[in-house]
């Protein structure tokens, strides 16, 4: 059972996610809501900017909402009883967010691919961005859940680091001079904006090796707080 552990929990979680309906219209209309800004105005810029908003919303927003849903249920100190791993666990509990958010992604460049954007030149960096961002937002999200009651209260805690990735990211891009751009690298999700941005109008060694850094480094801060702050009870 250990070894097919994470899959049952991932079935049972989807099943549940799509039944609660403040976490389906998460996971599945927000991020689709976003897509329709890029059709709308299909350029890399604003397909870049909707892949890492998409990735704060489907993932981040949605798993923070679901873990504390499952805390107040008390759901995963059920979970965690049996004889199962903690990482078989988390991993069952996050894979259906990111791997829908995944799939609406890829579908998203697909119809841009074949309407009113060419194909990436360099598909390898847009994988790469979507990859790093949705390790970056799953980390965040679990970390996130820990100051989280309720699945509607997600709402207000997810605010911070959305207003940070997103806000952070267009007040660099517009307001700083060429040599203070790399400022942006210290806010999460710029290296995910720019390694989408490359993936269609290419990029440089140098700049792909700091979008890179700059993701791995906001991956690995995620990651830390997540495994440092995540509860599976309810705080008494």
């Amino acid at each position: 059972m250990k070894g097919t552990a994470w899959r049952a929990v991932a079935a049972a979680e989807l099943r549940i996610m799509l039944r609660d309906k403040t976490v389906a219209a998460t996971v599945v209309l927000l991020p689709l809501f976003v897509a329709s800004t890029a059709l709308a105005s299909p350029t890399p810029d604003t397909v870049a900017h909707s892949v890492l908003f998409m990735l704060l919303i489907g993932v981040h927003a949605t798993l923070a909402a679901t873990l504390a849903a499952r805390r107040k249920d008390l759901f995963l100190k059920r979970l965690r009883s049996g004889a199962d791993p903690d990482a078989s666990i988390i991993v069952g509990l996050v894979l259906p967010a990111v791997l829908v958010t995944c799939g609406q992604l890829v579908l998203l460049v697909v119809v841009l691919s074949y309407t009113s954007l060419s194909a990436p030149d360099n598909a390898g960096l847009l994988v790469l961005a979507i990859v790093s961002g949705a390790l970056m937002c799953t980390g965040v999200a679990m970390a996130t859940s820990a100051f989280t009651a309720s699945a509607e209260q997600a709402q207000v805690t997810t605010m911070p680091f959305l207003v940070v990735a997103i806000g952070g990211n267009l007040l660099v891009q517009e307001r700083a001079p060429e040599h203070l751009r790399w400022l942006g690298y210290l806010v999460p999700g710029d290296g995910v904006v720019d390694l989408a941005i490359g993936a269609w109008e290419g990029m440089g060694v140098g700049s792909a090796f700091l979008a890179l850094a700059s993701v791995t480094a906001w991956t690995l801060i995620g990651a830390a707080l997540g495994i440092r702050l995540f509860r599976w009870e309810p705080r008494h």
